[in-house]
């Protein structure tokens, strides 16, 4: 059966406060696969609705019911953004009830410094497959029911952890770690936005859907770079903005704030497509030698 995707159980995504995954600090996202629970505890006379939750700071995210069944198979991903490494995962599974209150049925921690850390490693890529990162082994602190790997597989870092229950009578649930790597960005629309917060700095909606169909030829797979024309280049234009007082632009320092951000070197070829105005001249712009001609 085909998981469904994974939900807030406010019926949304959290994403607020400490751990919410909206700050400045974010390290990536982490996918939490809830594979399956084992020997679950009786909450119905002879069986139980179980469902998983999981919680990370102020994140929340659950998984579906599966009804009557102590030896539930959920295989679902649930995703949680990461901005301190060092913040524990706390895992509850409860049981489903129409007219009441859902039953606890235990719960447990664990950590994700350790995986984290292991996405650190140098070249990575150059393990055969199946390497063993490292081995965590079962402690009281660490709620594990047996060693837990953490394995470059299939040109990814997964960490598998089989989780005992504390505070009931028994169960375990087995869980999956896995980083989700995000493509580096080539929108240009967030990138606009940035750019038009810096002051003298704007851009027409022209130059916006010129910039994009640029972008869509980058996706695409096109590696042919624009023809540079006298009076197009970045330096030159950045020159330019240098000479007028007004303007107090360091050289390169928009390229440095890029790099120093992540963006991709490509957005530079935005730049080239900016008008900067002159807060001294009333509506003069400042373009290339191309356009004055």
């Amino acid at each position: 059966m085909a998981s469904p995707k994974a939900r807030c159980c406010s019926g949304g995504r959290c994403g607020s406060g400490k751990g919410g995954g909206g700050g400045d600090n974010l390290l990536g996202h982490l996918k939490v696969k809830i594979k399956r629970g084992l020997s679950l505890a009786v909450r119905d006379i002879t069986d139980s609705d179980p469902y998983v939750v999981i919680k990370m700071g102020d994140q929340k995210q659950k998984t579906r019911v599966v009804n009557k069944d102590v030896n539930p198979v959920w295989d679902e991903d649930l995703t949680l953004s990461v901005e301190d490494a060092n913040l524990p995962i706390k895992l509850t599974v409860y049981d489903h009830d129409m007219l009441s209150k859902d039953d606890p049925m235990g719960d447990a921690e664990f950590e994700i410094k350790s995986f984290v850390d292991a996405l650190k490693l140098p070249r990575l890529e150059r393990h055969p497959n199946g390497t063993v990162l490292k081995r965590i082994p079962p402690v009281r602190t660490n709620y594990l029911a047996e060693e837990s790997c953490i394995i470059w597989k299939d040109k990814e870092v997964v960490q598998q952890l089989s989780l005992r229950l504390r505070n009931v009578e028994t169960g375990e649930v087995d869980i999956e770690l896995r980083w989700i790597h995000d493509p580096p960005t080539t929108m240009i629309y967030p990138i606009v936005e940035e750019l038009k917060t810096f002051e003298g700095m704007e851009v027409s909606e022209e130059e916006e859907s010129v910039t994009e169909d640029r972008d869509k030829v980058k996706i695409s797979g096109d590696d042919t770079e624009p023809k540079r024309e006298p009076g197009n280049d970045l330096e030159m234009n950045l020159e330019i903005v240098n000479s007028r007082q007004s303007q107090q632009i360091e050289r390169g320092s928009l390229k440095t704030m890029l790099i120093k951000q992540g963006k991709p070197v490509l957005i530079l070829d935005l730049l080239m497509l900016i008008k900067f105005k002159d807060s001294t001249s009333e509506g003069e712009e400042f373009v290339d030698d191309k356009e004055r001609e």
